[in-house]
Formats: structure tokens, C-alpha cells, sequence
């Protein structure tokens, strides 16, 4: 008599790193970062330009993450890619038009502000498992560093686009703009023109929503369909959400935020946005500045950077997917949180990013088309391409 056969149980691996810092990174598991990681940690491939208040290339758990400019060679005073950048080695300095992409911290009671892009990039690719402070949601991953903000986190509308025109120049994967435009500010011409330059090179913009909520002119203005900021409102020109992602914050209940913005057209998904530990400039001589990993910050701008590293992890597996095809995947794999906030409905986007659940996704909407070999003795001589039907699709192999 044959013995009965018995599935094997399913088991969920998580990948845990080994950096000190990781157990107070609560917002990891809360998006299912750990099981994502089985899949992948990311890839140095990838580029992602964070424009923002700079950020600290030198950082330990950030430096082997730094982007850098194969093309140019490093401060020989002279524009060796021609890019119009001299010595551009990690990035650009647009604020004081010069190669150190570092944050400047004149006021240290400023800390918020000049720390604001290192956050970000530590949020997106800390160096995962080297058993130095925390983990970014890529282990892996290049950060190109644009500073287009001041130590005041201000900036204006020419300066970010010029940083976007650059990613675009450097062939940028993904675009993270942690920030938005005053009440009542209209986007710039030149700026609104950047960022579709930006989509029509296939990057995938990702813009935080904005910390308004409470209101600071008094009425409404954390709703973004009732008071448009920029960046994150600005869709295509036929309404086509994908060519920015606005991304708002909630809290470790899964409930919109407080401070975080809203709204059915300009929010696409939500993300952990509150006590938010990352990345810091630093410096070991200075009491103040001698944490290199901490915080506890909170705005829509640190749930933001989870969505780009998400997009960064998506692009690891998939480099071919553009912003289409990933607005689809974080849309369909988010979790419902409806029922959390039901005095926003269906304007916290398509719900909270899930990592794992992002990375299942990749096969189920964009199945990878399988590679067909063939050996070259097998073909004519002057084969150039063999077609092959497989499963009613149709394959071309080229050769050379």
C-alpha cells in the first residue's frame, strides 16, 4: 500500500541583518522588508539621485552606497565628461555651484534640515549586514547626492530642476524628492518641463506628500486635491499618476499620520513616516553632531524614501520596468488600510507598502519573457534571427 504523501509545511524565511542598529528600525518589518530581502537585497546597478540638503558621502554606513562618476577624474579642475560639471566626482552642489554635494551645517540648530538628505539616503540604501549602524532598504544601491536645498531645507523651483536634468544626463534609475512647494505655489514652468523630461527617460519620480495636515493657514490645507503642493501633484498631462508617485505618511498603527497630507489624485501609497531612525551627519570631535545613526523623526518626507527604496529593489530584480509597470506593482501589492482610516477614504493612496508583497508582484503583473539559446552551429551561416513559438508568444534571438 502506497504511504500517504504529506506536503511539506510553508515556511516564511526573513532575512535579518547583523547591523547594531536594526532592532530600533521598527518601520522594516512593519513593510515586510525582511521577507523582501529573501528575494533581493539590491543592486550597485541601480541609481537612485536623492535631491535634497546633501548628503554626507563620507558617512560609514553610507560610502560604499556613494555613486560616482566613472566618466570624470576626480578634481583635476578639468570637465572630463563634458557635462558641463567640473570634477562632479559624487554629484552636484547646486546650491553653491560646486563639486561637494555634502550638507552644509553653518546652524546646528538647523539639525532637521541639513541632516534631511542624509536621512534619506540612509532610509533608501544604508549598507546592509556590515554590522555598522542600521540598514537601508537596498543593501546594495548607488546614491547619486544633488544638493538642491539649503541648510534651511529651502530651495527653489530652477535649482531642482537643473539637479533633475542632471540625474537625467547621468542616467538616474530613480529620482527622490523629499519635499514640497508652499501653499498657493504654482509649478514652474521650467520645473514641470524637467520632471517629464525625467519620465520620458524612464526614471521613476518619487515625492513626498507634505506635512500640512494640520493646517498652518488654518483650513483644509492637508488636503492636496483641495490645496495642490508640488512636486508630488504633478501627474501627466492626461492625468497619468505614475509619472510622479506622492507618498504619505502613517503611524506604527497603520493610521494616517497627523501632520501628513491626503488626497485622491495626488497620493498613490502610503509608508511608515513616524520615529524614524537613519542615517546622520556626523562628526566624532563634535558632542552635538557625534551620532552617526538615531533620531526619531517624523514626516511624509522619511515615508517617502521607503516607496523609493522599494522602486530601487523593484529595479534590481527588473531594470527593465518602467514607471508604469512599477506604479502598477506598489498599487496592487499594498496593504488595505481602509478600515484604519475611514475618515480618508481612498485618499491615502492604494494603501501601505508591503515590500514582500511588491516583489511577488513583479511576477504575477510583468512575467519575465523566458531567454531562448541556440547554439550558432545549429543555424545557417548567415542566420541573423530564428523565430520560436512557446507557449503562443513570439521569441526573436539575435546574433551578430
Amino acid at each position: 500500500m502506497m504511504n500517504k504523501m504529506l506536503s511539506a509545511p510553508f515556511f516564511v524565511l526573513a532575512q535579518t541583518p547583523n547591523d547594531p542598529q536594526y532592532a530600533n528600525q521598527w518601520y522594516l518589518p512593519a513593510i515586510h522588508a525582511p521577507e523582501a530581502w529573501d528575494k533581493t537585497t539590491g543592486s550597485s546597478k541601480v541609481v537612485v539621485a536623492v535631491i535634497d540638503s546633501g548628503v554626507e558621502v563620507a558617512h560609514p554606513d553610507l560610502s560604499d552606497n556613494i555613486w560616482r562618476n566613472s566618466k570624470e577624474l576626480p578634481y583635476n579642475g578639468i570637465d572630463d565628461d563634458k557635462n558641463g560639471y567640473v570634477d562632479d566626482i559624487y554629484g552636484w552642489d547646486f546650491i553653491n555651484n560646486d563639486t561637494d554635494p555634502s550638507p552644509d551645517f553653518i546652524n546646528k540648530d538647523k539639525k532637521s534640515s541639513f541632516q534631511h538628505g542624509t536621512l534619506i539616503a540612509g532610509l533608501i540604501g544604508a549598507t546592509g549586514n556590515n554590522a555598522t549602524d542600521g540598514a537601508g532598504i537596498n543593501w546594495q544601491v548607488k546614491i547619486m547626492a544633488l544638493k538642491a536645498l539649503d541648510e534651511n531645507g529651502e530651495g527653489n523651483q530652477l535649482l531642482v530642476a537643473k539637479a533633475i536634468d542632471y540625474s537625467v544626463r547621468q542616467k538616474a534609475d530613480i529620482i527622490s524628492l523629499s519635499f514640497v512647494s508652499g501653499v498657493g505655489e504654482t509649478l514652474d514652468n521650467e520645473f514641470y518641463l524637467a520632471i517629464q523630461r525625467a519620465h520620458e527617460a524612464g526614471i521613476v519620480i518619487v515625492a513626498a506628500g507634505g506635512n500640512d495636515a494640520l493646517g498652518i493657514s488654518g483650513i483644509l490645507d492637508g488636503d492636496l486635491d483641495f490645496s495642490p503642493r508640488y512636486p508630488v501633484c504633478y501627474d501627466g498631462p492626461q492625468g497619468e499618476p505614475w509619472w510622479v508617485i506622492g507618498v504619505t505618511a502613517l503611524d506604527k498603527n497603520d493610521k494616517k499620520a497627523p501632520f501628513a497630507a491626503y488626497g485622491f489624485r495626488c497620493i498613490d501609497i502610503s509608508a511608515p513616516g513616524v520615529e524614524m531612525q537613519s542615517t546622520l551627519v556626523h562628526n566624532p570631535n563634535d558632542s552635538e553632531l557625534n551620532q552617526s545613526f538615531g533620531g526619531k523623526y517624523s514626516g511624509t518626507s522619511l515615508a517617502a524614501p521607503l516607496v523609493t527604496g522599494a522602486v530601487a529593489l523593484i529595479k534590481s530584480i527588473r531594470p527593465d520596468l518602467g514607471p508604469k509597470e512599477i506604479y502598477y506593482i506598489l498599487n496592487k501589492s499594498a496593504d488595505n488600510i481602509e478600515a484604519k482610516n475611514l475618515n480618508y477614504p481612498q485618499q491615502l493612496g492604494a494603501g501601505k507598502l508591503n515590500l514582500a508583497r511588491a516583489m511577488e508582484m513583479i511576477e504575477e503583473l510583468y512575467p519575465k519573457l523566458p531567454e531562448l539559446e541556440y547554439a550558432r552551429e545549429d543555424l545557417p551561416k548567415k542566420a541573423r534571427s530564428y523565430y520560436n513559438t512557446y507557449k503562443d508568444k513570439l521569441f526573436i534571438a539575435k546574433f551578430d
